[in-house]
């Protein structure tokens, strides 16, 4: 709430870059980006664990590594 606008911008820009990044790496894609929320979709052709997991190693990457 005592934050400069400009300076939000700049930290959820920061922010957004770097949980993308976890998402790429797992074969995700961004939805949309809704202020600090990011709606991701996993795809894939393999079978649903396949995916679930690879939404759960995101999850988990960006829990570890931020």
């Amino acid at each position: 709430e005592k934050m400069n606008p400009c300076d939000v911008l700049v930290l959820l820009s920061a922010y957004q870059s770097i949980i993308v990044e976890d998402i790429f790496e797992h074969n995700g894609t961004v939805d949309k980006l809704m202020g600090n929320a990011v709606m991701t979709i996993f795809f894939c052709l393999n079978p649903v664990e396949t995916m679930l997991k690879n939404a759960f190693d995101s999850a988990e990457a960006m829990n570890i590594k931020h």
